[in-house]
């Protein structure tokens, strides 16, 4: 119910992905059959990492490092991982199904359906690499723009958001500039 397979078949689709190492914890282990996806995936030259079950000092250091954290369940009961992420300040990519569209936001810029481009393209967004502001970097492109950072004043601040995407766009940004600092 975890999905892991959806993510394999996303880094197997989209090569621009190759650059970026697939961390699984598997705390229960690998069925089986996962594994054997795995390692097919690793032959195809696929950087697959397998943890197993780690401390929560190991795994707030993996969140603390992960470019995002992705969360492609077909059934959560409370959404845990995505929760744990949040809380280490990592951008999680969400699927819509079981209680995970409950544990964000309703506006949660990355809640995603399971199509395996648009994960990929929102990991190759980098969201973490995008510092606080990965969200306006994602609803601009959202709105069509591909990187606010090439366009306007070059940030990826609402500002520009609005100069590039528009009044909407704009808006949705800055709404979510006013939470993270109502947040802090």
């Amino acid at each position: 119910h975890k999905n892991h397979r959806f993510l394999l078949e996303t880094w197997r689709r989209h090569r621009e992905l190759a650059s970026i190492a697939l961390v699984f914890t598997l705390g229960g282990g690998a069925s089986r059959e996962i594994a054997r996806e795995i390692e097919a995936a690793r032959r195809e030259g696929i950087e697959i990492v397998v943890t197993g079950r780690v401390t929560r000092a190991q795994l707030l250091g993996l969140y603390r490092g992960a470019l995002c954290a992705l969360v492609p369940s077909l059934y959560e009961g409370f959404g845990l991982p995505a929760q744990e992420a949040l809380q280490a300040d990592c951008p999680v990519l969400l699927s819509p199904h079981g209680s995970l569209p409950e544990t964000v936001k309703f506006d949660y810029p990355l809640l995603l359906p399971l199509d395996a481009a648009r994960w990929a393209e929102a990991i190759a967004a980098r969201p973490r690499r995008l510092g606080l502001d990965w969200q306006s970097f994602l609803v601009a492109r959202s709105f069509g723009v591909t990187d606010v950072r090439e366009v306007g004043s070059g940030n990826i601040g609402a500002t520009n958001v609005l100069r590039a995407a528009g009044k909407t766009a704009g808006a949705i940004a800055f709404a979510l500039d006013a939470g993270k600092g109502a947040v802090a």
